[in-house]
């Protein structure tokens, strides 16, 4: 019984020492005005509301919109029914999915591998620097991830059909990227079909996942036809992305150390080759060295399919990261282990397994050790005073709305960018009840070239000549000719403040 409980007394005291400083963050500007948006002025999601809440996001708006994820906002309104606006439960629930997460890899890892070899593996991998992004924000849609997909992996391995499609249906459904599941639901079933052990509720299972995936591909699929590029702007080519891939293959390769590993799976291949031709075809069930280098050929093209999906621009070391730099380090795990697997089954063998895992408990406490954890700390923190000088500025505006309710607040800036800190204020401002009218000043930007600018750009303008039509953005602006005399103004970057309306709060 204490066996089972050190591991979750080890990873929840590891994860505070990450993530504690989020536990004095308030609400942020970026991504947290959706909370506030789903909140409303009645600052609930009623059992009433809870099913209309989720249809007025993109799950919704099927085929019309250039996302498509389901679980994401599903999951994303239950916490806002349950944790409201208060940040320190939304936080406290992101600690308590990262300690989830990092039990599931040490589980998973320990089916393979040394528990203290497991343990160091999952302390080396939190010091990639994507997890400041991931861990110190309430946004990224990546975070249900990270405990779906060991979930996901931790079911297959020992069959457990309702950690299979649970895992399977909250990843996909909250990132288009984890749809590189999908080829391994459908390999894993043709597998379990081919041996003639599959049952009639796993083929329901699997025929749940083919039509749920399905839908949000056709949706993606339907929106992305129509404007020709990605969520990010980016011109959708699959030919351009695979030859760009294609060209940094070596790349690839020797940044993120491979050399050795490649040449392990290339032994294992010859070896299986050698036992094929003697013993006759195998079963890759039985076959051990067959099962590694499958593994390894499955989390390959993940590897791929995230270099092709994000247009080759890996490393970000943000949350995009995710999972293609956890992805490097396991194949690298798979490489020791079929390695292992090779040595011969005598005491050399067993003396060599040992000094393998040393060099590799080794390197890995060193690289713990030269890169350390003080940047997701650091970020945590700075992210926490951030939320916090973000809700004063707020609780300043409001102060100053309800004192004049008659005025005008004027949002003032000279940059795209600001699209939606303009829109954050709007919704935290609508949510605080303050009814307020308000209207944008913004001044255009020269050159813009990108598609995505252009885009945001002409939603500003469109809201200020008062011509919006289906853009919920901006449905709490009014035209920019609805200004009062007497009027505030909420300046954003390097604007300069508005010539008429005091200036009340900078961003």
């Amino acid at each position: 019984m204490i066996r089972k409980i050190i591991p979750w007394i080890v990873f929840a005291i590891f994860g505070y020492f990450l993530v504690g400083n989020n536990f004095s963050a308030k609400l942020g500007m970026i991504d947290d005005h959706e909370i506030a948006l789903f909140l409303g002025s009645d600052g609930q999601v009623t059992a009433r509301e809870f099913i209309p809440t989720i249809l007025s996001t993109e799950v919704g708006k099927w085929g019309s919109y250039l996302r498509y994820r389901p679980s994401y906002y599903t999951l994303r309104v239950l916490e806002t029914a349950l944790w409201r606006d208060n940040a320190t439960l939304w936080y406290v629930s992101r600690y308590v999915i990262l300690v989830i997460a990092m039990w599931l890899g040490w589980r998973v890892l320990g089916h393979y591998f040394p528990e203290i070899v497991s343990y160091v593996f999952i302390f080396y991998l939190m010091t990639i620097p994507f997890w400041t992004d991931l861990l110190t924000r309430l946004g990224p849609s990546e975070i249900y991830g990270l405990v779906a997909i060991p979930l996901f992996i931790y079911g297959t391995i020992h069959t457990k059909w309702w950690m299979i499609v649970l895992g399977y249906v909250v990843a996909v459904g909250a990132k288009e990227n984890f749809l590189i599941l999908f080829p391994i639901v459908l390999l894993y079933g043709g597998y379990r079909a081919y041996t003639k052990v599959i049952s009639r509720k796993e083929i329901f299972a699997l025929l749940t996942m083919i039509t749920y995936t399905l839908f949000i591909v056709g949706a993606i699929q339907t929106a992305t036809a129509k404007s020709g590029a990605d969520i990010y702007g980016a011109t959708i080519s699959y030919s351009d992305r695979l030859a760009k891939l294609y060209s940094y293959k070596r790349y690839i390769v020797e940044s993120r150390h491979l050399q050795l590993a490649l040449a392990i799976f290339i032994a294992g291949s010859v070896k299986l080759v050698i036992d094929m031709y003697k013993k006759g075809a195998l079963s890759l069930r039985k076959n051990v060295v067959g099962n590694h280098l499958v593994v390894a050929t499955l989390v390959g093209i993940a590897i791929l399919s995230q270099y092709v999906f994000y247009d080759s621009n890996i490393p970000s070391n943000i949350r995009y990261d995710y999972p293609v730099m956890l992805l490097f380090p396991i194949l690298q795990m798979v490489a020791v282990s079929l390695l292992i697997k090779l040595l011969p089954k005598k005491m050399l063998g067993i003396k060599c397994s040992v000094v393998i895992y040393f060099v590799l408990l080794l390197g890995m406490v060193t690289l713990i050790y030269r890169r350390g954890y003080g940047d997701i700390q650091v970020k945590a923190q700075q992210s926490a005073l951030g939320s916090q000088r973000f809700e004063n500025q707020l609780k300043l505006i409001q102060e100053t709305a309800q004192l004049h309710p008659e005025s005008t607040l004027v949002f003032v800036s000279d940059r795209y960018f600001s699209f939606e800190p303009i829109i954050s204020v709007g919704r935290f401002l609508r949510a605080r009840k303050i009814n307020n009218t308000l209207v944008l000043a913004y001044t255009k930007e020269s050159g813009i070239t990108d598609t995505l600018g252009q885009d945001l750009e002409s939603r500003f303008v469109s809201s200020m000549e008062g011509t919006v039509a289906t853009d919920d953005s901006f449905v709490e602006f009014s035209p920019a000719s609805a200004t009062s005399k007497s009027c505030y103004s909420i300046t954003y970057g390097t604007a300069l403040s508005h010539p008429t309306c005091p200036e009340i709060a900078k961003f």
